[in-house]
């Protein structure tokens, strides 16, 4: 059975099939409707949208760059998979206003560990998370923002501070799509919930990590993103081995995921 979905922007998208397939679907620019088609698969199996990541400026002789970008944060029913599975030790919990399309949340980033462990076993290809730079560069929006008071990534809360002050807030999560799209067709990136990245925490921001075999260690603490950067300790379940990095995460962490391209 084939399914059609409507969507009103312009990306390559694509779902991972049994085997390690992917499925990309191409939309036309001259289309101001268009169809996405969509295969019955698994529940567990991300829906990916292929970007191609520009140059940076320390960079700029390099070639383009493809990677495969979770449409969103992975939901309450995608990590129940995992967790029926046997992939994933935390059980996902719903709270009174939540379904299994709301993000997952309270998982730590060995939490994440394991679902990437299980789905890249289930699928056969390397899922991992974003580098802040590749999050960074994905969470563009359609239309420029308002121009910003600073431009040092580290005061992006500041910068962007009227603007938060205008926008209405709640303490609950939303389903999956209800915090808008961007101009690759990625939602929720500017709400919901915190995201994990690969990135260690550093005190030089110039010397963070850029690829992500130099992200496997960190000293305890990792950069989230969402309305702005934020620093979250990789937060260790067991209080025999966490030492300071022990503790129950919070209900607004959760996660998305990429895969870099097969050369």
């Amino acid at each position: 059975m084939i399914k059609y979905l409507n969507l009103s922007f312009i990306v390559f998208t694509g779902i991972l099939l049994g085997g390690g397939a992917l499925l990309v679907s191409h939309y036309s620019e001259k289309t101001s409707r268009m169809d996405a088609v969509l295969a019955d698969t698994p529940q567990y199996h991300p829906r990916l949208i292929r970007i191609e990541l520009e140059p940076s400026s320390t960079q700029p002789t390099s070639q383009p760059r493809v990677i495969y970008v979770a449409y969103s944060e992975v939901s309450i029913a995608q990590w129940q998979s995992c967790y029926e599975d046997g992939g994933c030790g935390y059980k996902p919990k719903m709270r009174s206003n939540e379904t299994p399309h709301h993000p997952v949340t309270k998982v730590s980033y060995f939490d994440v560990e394991e679902f990437i462990a299980w789905l890249s076993g289930k699928t056969g290809q390397q899922f991992r998370l974003p580098l802040e730079s590749e999050w960074n560069y994905i969470s563009q929006d359609v239309i420029s923002p308002p121009k910003k008071l600073f431009d040092d990534p580290r005061l992006a809360w500041a910068a962007d501070y009227v603007t938060f002050l205008e926008r209405p807030t709640t303490n609950k999560t939303k389903e999956i799509g209800g915090h808008g799209i961007n101009k690759y067709g990625l939602v929720d990136l500017r709400g919901n919930v915190w995201e994990w990245t690969q990135t260690c925490w550093n005190t030089d921001y110039s010397t963070l990590q850029t690829s992500p075999e130099k992200t496997k260690t960190c000293g305890g603490v990792r950069i989230m993103q969402g309305e702005h950067r934020s620093y979250q300790s990789e937060l260790i379940r067991d209080p025999k081995i966490g030492g300071c990095s022990v503790g129950s995460p919070p209900n607004n962490i959760g996660f998305r995921l990429v895969m870099d391209a097969v050369p």
